[in-house]
């Protein structure tokens, strides 16, 4: 399914086509790998008007999953994005757990490299829960149970996030169904219909501008033989 996105600069449309070489024989899950990159970018140009960020999202799996070096996509891109793209690319370790765990310190060192990481992080937790195929909830749980590492890890490095990681970090929490200790207020409750007069909640937003944000995603995301909206919530 082809993902509809929002308006790149001429550095972003390069990154794109890059990765598009990059990642070409590649799938997340069921997918073309390029779909997963552009659910990022898309939720990265939401967040920040950082462009380095835009860039960064089409390749912030390059260093970890294809032969694209760091020098390439510094002398492409500039030593920003090459950096943004290395603090969030997994670490050695014995497992999962412990590459995360060693990859959390250069994340959380740069708060745009935050910004990216919980870009992917939303886009990880959306796909799973748009997911049709077997292995979605699994996934899911997964991602939630190192989300609650992710929390305490950010929560002792930075005492404060910049705007956009707090928006991105709400949306992120509402996703993995585990709240902050920030006040908010997630209170719209965005539908999807399947059948006439048949409405399932599938998910919550902090505030109308995220719940139209997100119900556009879950528009792509589900396709047109599903209506999704929102509305606000009486809880």
């Amino acid at each position: 399914m082809e993902i509809e996105l929002l308006e790149m600069t001429k550095q972003v449309s390069h990154a794109r086509e890059v990765a598009k070489l990059l990642h070409k024989d590649q799938l997340y899950g069921a997918r073309p790998y390029i779909e997963h990159l552009s659910e990022v970018y898309n939720i990265a140009r939401r967040l920040t008007n950082n462009e380095d960020i835009w860039v960064a999202a089409w390749l912030h799996d390059a260093l970890e999953d294809t032969k694209c070096s760091y020098y390439t996509i510094k002398e492409q891109f500039g030593e920003k994005v090459a950096e943004l793209v290395y603090a969030v690319t997994d670490e050695l370790g014995r497992n999962r757990q412990e590459r995360k765990s060693n990859t959390y310190p250069k994340i959380f060192d740069n708060d745009d490299a935050i910004t990216l990481k919980i870009c992917d992080r939303i886009a990880n937790f959306m796909a799973c829960k748009t997911s049709l195929t077997e292995g979605g909830k699994e996934k899911f749980d997964m991602y939630s149970d190192e989300h609650v590492e992710f929390c305490c890890e950010l929560r002792l490095a930075s005492n404060t996030l910049n705007d956009a990681n707090r928006r991105g970090f709400y949306m992120l929490e509402n996703l993995s169904n585990i709240k902050s200790n920030y006040d908010s207020n997630f209170n719209y409750k965005i539908v999807c219909k399947f059948k006439e007069d048949n409405f399932e909640s599938i998910d919550t937003a902090i505030d109308e501008e995220d719940a139209i944000y997100m119900t556009e995603v879950y528009k792509l995301s589900l396709g047109s033989d599903f209506t999704v909206m929102y509305y606000l919530s009486e809880e």
